[in-house]
Formats: structure tokens, sequence, C-alpha cells
């Protein structure tokens, strides 16, 4: 009990042994317990103020009358607290490698050590020594609930220790790879202590506030008040209609009942435990199977006979009613809707897997064999040659849906993301509801695409240039244009790249009258893009769409441009920026000649922009030049954001030229962007991918969708092909609104300090 919330009361007994009787059958009622002192002249009484609690009440758990003086820490505590901790984590940690396997629970230590307490009680002699004023027993009194439910914590604080027994064995085994005892003992001793560490510092925050309310830990205090109880029939309940039965035996009853129903759902009758009746009709009916199957499908109709099933994820019994149902409205979203279309419409190809298992499979369908994509030369590395060779991952539909926002809270944790909650000038559950709704709007449940090959205009006499062209979605916009007849600028800087591109596309369209050509220029080199420049304009007289696609994402926190600038801020921003104010003279010419907003300029944005990028957007400092942080994810949000104010200012500069700019997120896509991501970030981000093409769609819809007007300049285009501006995370849509009148917004001053940063290149 928290010593907090204890008050006691010492009363005057001296007048009679009668008086005090009196005095103690009154103040018994208000204050809980009294005891008088061995000479009965000292009537001492204890008050604790969670007996008042609606929650113990409603639960039939009486803690009033808590003794602060009843001894807990005991040698007998410790003993046995500890034995069963040795016992307990040895058994689970042994049995987790068995199936089925066996497993003690926290809840079992504490019912077990009863009776271990209370024989220890009965047979171990009152030996003891007087250690500074304070006398250590190995029986000092009766075996009492304090020490009991301190046992049970002792066990529910060292059942962790098989989370590092996991990592350790699957080395040993799957990998051979032998760690050490040393090394063995100091990661489970690191993982333990860093838990503990944790739950201090959010002890003062989840523990101390006494309006918390945790009601996973009422079924081990009615336990306890059950087992330390004896026949009292004293304050079972706070209502009038109560059992007459003790806590005690009610408690046996119960538990015999149960030892005996066990053995049938177990044991005698097992299909009482799946009590999937449809499934015994149609039991090679793999569709019947799926949606009512309780192991492997949906489980439309669940119902057993079986409290463990029922009990899976917790105790029916110990959360509000509200609890339940919320759960069971997760159930019905998440696996009755959401899982069947997802499987049914082969979303991330699952439909050629189980609806719901636990395994991950190779492009065979086939357990992945996980040893033939690692290097165990190189310390049980990676092997990303080896991974392309065999097998990505593919994920069964419900596992991925488990996993997925796993990933994605650890990666925004690491990324230290939660901040941005708390700086955005807004209600902070509004904050959050806008970020997780821009970033599931643009990667979940997304509408068809609106424009596609199937529906582009003709292109004749129209001339593109797509950056990074030859490669991921910049090569599928290529594809797509010049089936309908454009001539199409490949810029990059792989010549060899964008040759074997272009051959590719031609091949697959021999009836195109459409013209590629390949634009050599680095965009992490500011000299290049001048030749560039020059180039074009010695070929072209028009320009109808500039494609600002290539990027880089996540590379090494070393790597620069060729003047010096951080590579992503380089390659995403100042490069697209100086190709894009070069060809400004030629975009002006084609829009006098051109339908308006016909001409375009499109800037590649993301996702991320929304999730990673620092309060503002950019982070400008004393200069204005952006400020680079120690995280590559950040730094890759902020080139992100940056575009979006790119787009917002180019057509507020030049709107009256006829030009029209937008910023577009081209979805979740597996390409080569994500060259550079880790393993687990690699996994993360297939998981949630989507073919390239999609993306295509995406900048098609930006650049060529005629729905989209002069008006719209400045406008952030989502996945595949739709207006998003009202989930742009709020300071960015309020930096760019600002920056229509203020000369100090955040775009306004991103412009400018490109422009001065690029100018000796122009």
């Amino acid at each position: 009990m928290n010593p907090k919330a204890i008050d006691t009361l010492t009363v005057d007994a001296s007048q009679d042994n009668q008086d005090t009787e009196k005095n103690s059958k009154q103040l018994d009622g208000k204050w809980g317990s009294c005891s008088c002192s061995s000479d009965g002249r000292v009537l001492t009484c204890f008050k604790d103020h969670a007996s008042d609690s609606d929650v113990l009440s409603a639960a039939g758990v009486d803690m009033s009358g808590d003794d602060p003086n009843l001894p807990c820490l005991t040698l007998r505590m410790w003993f046995i607290g500890i034995g069963f901790c040795i016992i307990g984590s040895g058994v689970n940690t042994l049995y987790t490698f068995r199936f089925p396997s066996v497993s003690l629970s926290q809840s079992a230590i504490q019912f077990l050590a009863y009776p271990v307490g209370k024989a220890w009680e009965l047979v171990v002699p009152d030996w003891g020594v007087t250690v500074f004023g304070t006398r250590h027993s190995l029986n000092p009194c009766r075996f009492n609930h304090k020490e009991n439910i301190l046992i049970y914590i002792l066990a529910n604080l060292s059942y962790m220790t098989r989370l590092s027994a996991d990592v350790l064995t699957e080395q040993r085994v799957f990998y051979g790879l032998e760690a050490g005892w040393g090394f063995e003992l100091m990661i489970t001793l690191a993982t333990i202590l860093f838990g503990f560490g944790f739950a201090g510092l959010a002890r003062s925050l989840v523990v101390e506030p006494r309006e918390l309310v945790w009601p996973g830990v009422l079924g081990n205090t009615a336990l306890n008040a059950a087992l330390h109880g004896g026949n009292s029939k004293q304050n079972v309940s706070s209502h009038a209609h109560t059992w007459r039965s003790t806590r005690y035996k009610f408690f046996l009853w119960t538990f015999a009942a149960g030892f005996i129903w066990y053995w049938f759902p177990d044991l005698i009758f097992p299909a009482l435990g799946y009590f999937t009746w449809i499934c015994w009709i149609a039991p090679k009916n793999a569709v019947v199977n799926q949606v009512f199957g309780m192991k492997s499908g949906m489980g439309l109709l669940p119902f057993t006979f079986d409290w463990s099933q029922i009990s899976y994820i917790g105790s029916p019994l110990i959360v509000p009613t509200w609890v339940i149902f919320n759960i069971l409205a997760a159930v019905v979203f998440w696996i009755w809707i959401i899982t069947p279309a997802l499987y049914y419409s082969n979303t991330w190809l699952s439909a050629y897997l189980p609806l719901q298992s636990n395994s991950i499979f190779d492009n065979t369908a086939k357990v992945y064999n996980v040893s033939r994509v690692i290097n165990a030369k190189n310390g049980f590395t990676f092997d990303e040659a080896k991974f392309a060779a065999y097998s990505d991952i593919r994920l069964p539909v419900t596992y991925a849906l488990n996993k997925s926002p796993s990933c994605i809270v650890a990666k925004a944790n690491l990324s230290q993301r939660p901040y941005q909650v708390l700086i955005i000038p807004d209600d902070s559950h509004t904050a959050v509801a806008q970020l997780f709704w821009g970033a599931f709007a643009q990667s979940f449940f997304i509408p068809k695409p609106v424009l596609t090959e199937d529906n582009l205009s003709d292109q004749s006499g129209k001339v593109h240039i797509v950056t990074g062209g030859y490669a991921g979605i910049g090569k599928e916009l290529s594809t797509i244009l010049y089936q309908h007849n454009a001539v199409i600028y490949i810029a990059g800087r792989n010549e060899e790249k964008a040759t074997t591109a272009m051959e590719e596309i031609k091949a697959q369209n021999p009836d195109s009258r459409g013209r590629l050509e390949f634009l050599s220029l680095d965009l992490s080199d500011l000299t290049t893009i001048k030749p560039a420049l020059e180039k074009f304009s010695a070929r072209e007289k028009r320009l109808d769409v500039l494609v600002n696609n290539a990027g880089v994402m996540m590379c090494s926190k070393d790597a620069k441009g060729k003047q010096g600038h951080e590579l992503q801020l380089a390659t995403n921003c100042l490069g697209p920026f100086l190709f894009t104010k070069g060809l400004v003279p030629i975009l002006k010419e084609t829009a006098l000649a051109s339908p308006p907003g016909s001409v375009r300029v499109i800037w590649a944005s993301s996702i991320t922009a929304n999730l990673l990028s620092p309060a503002g957007g950019v982070k400008l400092g004393e200069d204005d030049a952006p400020q680079t942080s120690s995280s590559q994810s950040t730094n890759y949000g902020q080139s992100k954001a940056a575009n979006n104010f790119y787009a917002a200012e180019f057509s507020r500069r030049h709107e009256a030229d006829g030009i029209l700019s937008l910023a577009f997120n081209p979805g979740n896509l597996a390409t080569e962007l994500c060259r550079h991501l880790g393993p687990v970030e690699l996994l993360t981000a297939k998981m949630i991918s989507h073919p390239s093409r999609l993306g295509a769609y995406t900048e098609l819809y930006a650049g060529w969708s005629p729905d989209i007007k002069m008006e719209d300049g400045g406008m952030f285009v989502i996945p595949w092909g739709r207006r998003g501006n009202d989930i742009l995370r709020n300071d960015l849509r309020e930096a760019i609104e600002e920056s229509e009148t203020n000369e100090k917004s955040i775009p306004r001053r991103l412009w400018e300090w490109s422009d001065r940063e690029t100018a000796q290149y122009a």
C-alpha cells in the first residue's frame, strides 16, 4: 500500500477495559482496524483512504484495516520469493522452446506461495538476531498478505528474463553464434535494468497518483484477500446482498470446479475450445475455414467453452465493460472488415499466403529461410545481394497488420518524432490525430487512380523533363508518356542505366511516335546544371512539364554534395532549385502559347514532410541556411518539406507567367530510393509499399490532370492523384499561407537563401 494513503488515530483508553472495547467498536467502522496496546491503555486505529475507492468496492476487495507495522520484508518473504523466482523463470524459459509449452504464471506463484508460507509458519522455529535494534527472525509472525503480495511482485519482475533468452538462443541455434556467458549475463541484466530505469522514471506518473486505476491487479488483490481472509464474512462486499460463503471457501469451490472442467476442453473434448461447428460441416472448404476458423481464420462466430481462450488476452472479469466493447470493436474493424478487404483484393500478394499465421514467407509461399540472406562469415550481417537473389519477405495480412504499427512506433521513438506533437502550436489531441490521419490517408485504403495511361490525352508535340527518369517511378512515368507520343528528356547522372531504360521503353512501345533523350546532370553537383540547361535549350524550344522526381533518402551522415552541402539537401533541394530556375525562360515561352495551367513544374515531396520534418518544416539558421540534424531521417523530412515550400513559392512568383507549380507525395513505393535503409527499416518499408506504377499515377495527376487549375498553385497532391492540402501538417500549411504576405516567412527565406547559394552556378 502507498504509505501516503494511511492515517492513524490514537485514543486514550485509560478509563477501563469496557470503555476501551466500546471505543474500539465505535471507531472500527469509521477507521478500519483498531488495536489496543499491550497494557490496554492506548487504542490505535488505522484509516486507509483506498477503502473508499469505488473500484475496490465494485471488485469486492476490502482494503481497510491495513496495519503499517505488519512485518513484510522478512527473511521468509525473501527466501520464498527468490526461490519461486528461480523456479518460475527457469521453468518458463525452458518450456518456451517446447510445443505445447507449459508456463507458471505470476498468479500461480502467488497461489503456491500461500501453502509454502503457511508451512514455514508452522515448521520453522522463531530463530533470529537483533541488528541495530531491529530483530530479524526466520519466523517472526503468521504468514501475512503483505509477504504474499510481495512474493507475487518479485515473480512479476523476474519473469522477463526470457526476452533476452530468446535472442541468445536464436543466435546459437539458427546462426551458430556463441556469444559467451559473460555477454549473455550482461545483456540479460541490461535488458532488465533498462526496463527498471524506465519504470522508475515513470513512477510519479503511473504509480503515485491515487486517482489512477490499474484493473489488471484487481484479480491478484482479490486472490490475496481470499487467501488471507480466513473464515471471516465481514466486509465481503459493500452491497446488501452477499454470499454466505467466506471468500476462502468460495475460492476453494471455484478452484475445484475449474480444475475439473479444465480437462474437458483441453483433453477429453478439445472441440469445446474452438467451437467452430460451421467448419465441421465443410472441413475442406477454404473460404469457410478462412471466415469461421478460430485458429487460422477470422473466427466470425467466436464461441468457446474454454476459459483459457476467453482470457487469452486478459481476464474480462477485471476490466470495465467499455474496455471489452473497445476490444470487440477493434476485432470487428481490423479482423472482420480490413483483413478480408486486404486479403481478397490480394493486397501485398497476401492471397497466396495463409489468412492468419505468425510465420513469414518467401515468393514461393514457403516459410522464409532467413539463413539464406545473412553473411555468416561477416558477423551474421544482412546480405543485400543474397536477399535480392533469394526473395523479398511476404507477410500474411493479419501478421502485417499486427507488426506494421509496432515497427512504425519503434522507428518513431528512435527518431525522436513524438516531440513534434508537443511543439506544434495546436491542441495536443488534435495534433496527434492530424499527424496520424495524414499518414494513414496517404498510405492505406487509397482510392483508385484518377489519371492513368488509359485516359491520358495524346502528348504529341509536348516536351517533358523527368529527373531520375530511368528507374523507379521516374521510369514508369517516362514509359506512360512515351506511350502517348511525348518527347521525354530523362535527366540523370548514369548514362548507361538511362540508355538501358530507354531501350526497354522503346521495345515495349514499338508503335510510339514519341522520342526519348538523355540529359546528363548530377543534382548533387551544381556545376553540372548549367551545361545540362544549355544542352536542352539548344535542342528544344518548349517545355511543357518539368518533373523534379529524382532524390536520395536516408544516406550516410557523412555523405555530402559536391559543394559540401548535406547530400539530401543538395540532391533533393538545391539541385532541383537551380535546374528549375534555369528553365523558367523556356517555361514562360511555352506558357504563352499553351492553355492556362498546362505548363507545370512539380516537386517531389513525401509523407515524411508530415512525419519527420522539424517544427516549421525547415529549421533555418541565422543566415537562413537550413540547419542539418544528427538524424538523417529528420534531414530527409526537412528536404521534403522544403520542396513543399519551393512549390508554393514558385507558384507565388510565377503564377502571373502562366506556370503552375505543385508538390506531390508519390506514395509508399518499392523503389531504389530505399537502398540506403537498414534491414529493419527496409522490411518496414516493404510491408507497406506499393508498385512503382502507382507512384507514377500520382505524378501523372500532378503534372497532367485537367482538373487542376491555375488557382491550385502550390497544392499538395497525394496518392494516387488527390488533393492533399487538408492533411498537410498545420505548421507547414500555415507557413505556406503566411508566405503570401510575410517577407520573413520560412518559404520566402528558404527561397532567397537557395537563390544566393546557387547564384554562382547559374
